[in-house]
């Protein structure tokens, strides 16, 4: 099991999230850095789901690295994934999210 590093990396980068609220008043974000998208209730618990799905997914991307980063459509996610691996906490990565309005 992966545990997450020292956490001095978050002022230095961010992940630009989509947000969308639906009819029902939950919440939908898309985040373009990674191709991921993730719901919840509200905008927190939408921003919880997709901080823990970038974790999930950074894990998977580095036991699999050696497929990851030569795909085309992943090789690019790598900074991301090494910035993901570094951070203290899901929170870290949360804290990170610049939600802006998305457009249908």
């Amino acid at each position: 099991m992966f545990t997450m590093g020292s956490g001095t990396v978050r002022k230095e980068w961010s992940f630009t999230a989509f947000q969308f609220t639906e009819s029902d008043g939950s919440v939908t974000l898309s985040l373009d850095e990674l191709d991921m998208v993730a719901h919840g209730d509200n905008l927190g618990s939408a921003k919880k789901a997709l901080a823990e799905d970038i974790v999930e997914y950074a894990h998977e991307y580095y036991q699999e690295f050696e497929r990851y980063s030569c795909a085309p459509n992943r090789k690019s996610h790598l900074p991301y994934v090494m910035k993901v691996l570094t951070a203290a906490a899901p929170q870290e990565l949360e804290d990170a999210m610049i939600c802006q309005n998305g457009k249908m």
